[in-house]
């Protein structure tokens, strides 16, 4: 008994040990997790910033470029004058489209890291409800020990006990046939 005792106090131990460094194990994956979702939101904002910068610069560029081949397109009308258009820029609309696909492979890397924790908190979960099931387990099977080994002893104690009333009355009746017999 006293050694099913020590062994769920050890097992409750245990539990409420790993329980305890599996609470910190999940902390440190908000933490962390929490420290991605926010480079990835400032990754986005500063490339988004990027592309708008970039858009203006385009923008102001190819607003130059417009007047600039108005300019040509005058100079054309001259007889013998064959001057080409400059051709808008499109810089800012090739940055856009490779900040849409780094924003799109943070958001993928983002989820799977969500992921990655939601699973090691289910494993680490599991594992607790494992350890609990089979603290259990062996408990209840040390209790039935107890139980079989109880019921052993009270069986042995019931037949080693003397009978003192068949003991008395073989006694009584040895007595009796001894004063008959002097009698």
């Amino acid at each position: 008994i006293m050694v099913n005792a020590v062994l769920i106090a050890w097992d409750g131990l245990k539990i409420a040990f790993f329980t305890g460094v599996y609470w910190v194990l999940d902390l440190i994956g908000k933490l962390q997790l929490g420290w991605l979702r926010a480079s990835t939101g400032i990754a986005n904002i500063i490339g988004n910033m990027k592309v708008k910068v970039l858009t203006l610069l385009q923008d102001m560029i190819n607003g130059a470029i417009d007047i600039i081949n108005d300019f040509i397109g005058v100079i054309n009308k001259i007889p013998g004058v064959s001057v080409e258009a400059i051709e808008k820029v499109t810089f800012a609309t090739t940055a856009k489209a490779e900040e849409t696909a780094a924003q799109n492979a943070r958001a993928a890397d983002l989820k799977a890291a969500e992921a990655e924790l939601a699973a090691a908190k289910a494993s680490r979960y599991a594992s607790l409800a494992s350890m609990r099931a089979e603290a259990q387990a062996n408990r209840n099977a040390r209790e039935a020990e107890i139980q079989r080994v109880k019921a052993s002893k009270a069986e042995e104690k019931a037949a080693e006990s003397w009978d003192w009333e068949s003991m008395l009355g073989a006694a009584q009746a040895a007595n009796d046939a001894a004063i008959a017999g002097t009698g």
